[in-house]
């Protein structure tokens, strides 16, 4: 069973056996800490001679559950006393340690992600991260240079792996999330034809960069095969961005034989890809197994490349550049899976 008391111990009880010099129960003792409990690390604040703990679950009474603020009395006391506390909206899980700085304390839901700056003295809520961020803030928020880093974890989903977020303490809150309410059919690449048949060997893939204009699961990809287009089989797949270049390939799907008709859009189905609204990705396309596969594409602003290698049996897991061109968007878009 998890504690719900914040036990408070000199540096002399440490070193010898002895009551501790105070308890304060702050919430009811539980296994899970979305239901009860204390968790993480108490964080003191030196300038205002307070201490910050963060718990989950309904709290006891008068002392809510989430943020709890305490006042240390001063000299020979050196008790602690309640100053205030502050329910968060999501305790359904965990919540981070508190991060405290500047006069402000940070906090992060695990339910939900959302940080939450308070005033140290007051309690008063003034800022949040709104809806930027969809995982749970497990980890305590971390200050350096001015900024607010956070870390949130939302599952294996390798669209969003490794992202770090910074905040400027006291910012406004950011836009509405991109990704609420409905959203287009197509969410990513062009359904215009593009003015410039284009062709590559067999083997050789080229890739072409697309902006996601919608939040969505991509189950396949609608290409525009030019005329004279014979390949034996096409391969389609989008891949994440990185660092202006394509880079882990994150769903991709094949067609061949009489499911390719030249001179008409072929949809092939892709295994899933989750993209979001605003984020860069790439189109690939490669020809395999005979012919040339012909296509269209435009030069619309943004960039293409061919794979480094010239003999693929398929789209590779990871790219490497051959040759960059200006020749973007290609002739393709992403549906959104019903």
């Amino acid at each position: 069973m998890l504690h719900a008391v914040l036990v408070v111990l000199r540096a002399a009880d440490l070193a010898v056996s002895g009551a501790a010099l105070q308890s304060i129960a702050v919430n009811r003792a539980n296994d899970f800490l979305g239901a009860g409990g204390v968790g993480g690390v108490p964080a003191y604040w030196p300038d205002g001679r307070m201490v910050f703990v963060t718990d989950a679950g309904s709290g006891v009474s008068g002392i809510a559950g989430g943020v709890v603020a305490f006042s240390v009395l001063p000299a020979p006391a050196c008790t602690l006393q309640v100053a205030w506390s502050v329910s968060l909206p999501n305790l359904n899980a965990a919540v981070s340690s508190p991060t405290v700085g500047s006069g402000l304390v940070f906090v992060g839901e695990g339910g939900s992600g959302k940080v939450h700056a308070y005033s140290a003295t007051t309690g008063q809520e003034l800022w949040n991260s709104g809806t930027t961020i969809s995982g749970g803030t497990y980890a305590a928020p971390s200050m350096g240079g001015g900024k607010l880093f956070v870390g949130s974890w939302n599952g294996q989903n390798t669209v969003d792996a490794g992202v770090i977020r910074a905040f400027a303490p006291g910012a406004a809150p950011p836009p509405p999330n991109p990704c609420a309410g409905t959203q287009p059919a197509v969410l990513l690449g062009t359904q215009a034809i593009g003015n410039q048949p284009d062709s590559n060997v067999m083997g050789m893939a080229e890739a072409f960069q697309a902006t996601a204009v919608g939040c969505g699961t991509v189950g396949s990809i609608a290409v525009y095969l030019d005329t004279s287009s014979n390949a034996g089989t096409v391969s389609v797949g989008i891949y994440a961005d990185g660092n202006g270049h394509p880079g882990t390939l994150l769903g991709q799907g094949q067609g061949s034989g009489s499911q390719l008709v030249p001179n008409a859009w072929n949809t092939i189905s892709i295994s899933p890809v989750s993209v979001t609204q605003g984020i860069k990705y790439w189109i690939a396309i490669l020809g395999t197994q005979s012919g040339t596969v012909r296509f269209r594409d435009a030069k619309g602003g943004c960039s293409s490349e061919t794979s480094a290698s010239s003999a693929l049996p398929s789209l590779p897991s990871v790219w490497t550049t051959g040759v960059v061109y200006n020749d973007c968007p290609l002739s393709a878009y992403g549906k959104a899976t019903p």
